[in-house]
């Protein structure tokens, strides 16, 4: 038997609901239900220090594929392709990505990726860039001057999660809105377990565990209507 996931889920129940359901949903094998999705946040003293942090269980190519187009934006990867236009569901497997806020020259490209290639990072030198994201053995890592970005990497998370539920494409799970985003993440990031997800017939219920002490219980939690797809959080 597996234990409880939060509590949480039954105070969404509706006389509707049917009282058989799984904790892990069709898509979690035991496998799933060990692995974690993870967002660890650490933030500068000052407003415009940035953010930087780790990502756990996705990769830079599905947080790219997931990322809301910036019309102003152009982006290069490790493979020295620099991309005008937001690459979406055509983007290929890379390693790294900087987000530029405006047109990137080759001779720009050029010294970003010598700065990546002796391991630094290109916001400390390219005024212009607000993201950074590398990928590395024990996740990956990112780098940001824009707190819209850190919300969308956790919508980002949490749709995924929500598709393997439910076995199904990311792109066919609604992004939450940002306040509710804003609202389930911590100062220090937000974590999402298997083994704290329940799906009902009509929704899914989302436990989320402080990044700070992911052994234990969720202490708060999101739920996903599938019929209205559409987030709320208690």
């Amino acid at each position: 038997m597996f234990p409880p996931a939060h509590g949480s889920s039954s105070s969404h129940s509706s006389g509707n609901e049917s009282p058989a359901h799984s904790p892990l949903g069709p898509g979690f094998g035991l496998a799933a239900m060990l692995a974690t999705r993870s967002l660890i946040t650490v933030r500068g003293k000052q407003a415009t220090d940035g953010v930087t942090g780790w990502i756990y269980g996705t990769t830079v190519q599905a947080l790219i594929n997931e990322f809301e187009a910036v019309p102003s934006a152009s982006y290069l990867f490790e493979d020295h392709r620099i991309v005008e236009a937001m690459p979406g569901a055509h983007a290929k497997a890379t390693a790294w990505m900087c987000r530029v806020n405006g047109p990137i020259e080759p001779r720009d490209g050029r010294a970003i990726c010598a700065a990546v290639a002796r391991g630094e990072t290109p916001m400390d030198f390219e005024i212009r860039a607000d993201l950074f994201l590398s990928a590395r053995p024990q996740g990956i890592m990112f780098t940001t001057s824009d707190n819209g970005t850190v919300l969308a990497i956790a919508a980002t998370l949490l749709r995924q999660h929500a598709a393997a539920a439910l076995q199904r494409r990311p792109a066919d799970i609604a992004s939450p809105d940002r306040d509710v985003v804003a609202a389930l993440l911590d100062r220090d990031g937000m974590s999402l377990r298997g083994l704290e997800t329940e799906r009902f017939p009509g929704f899914l219920d989302i436990g989320i565990a402080g990044v700070a002490s992911e052994a234990n219980p969720a202490t708060r939690s999101v739920i996903y209507d599938r019929v209205t797809r559409t987030w709320h959080t208690e």
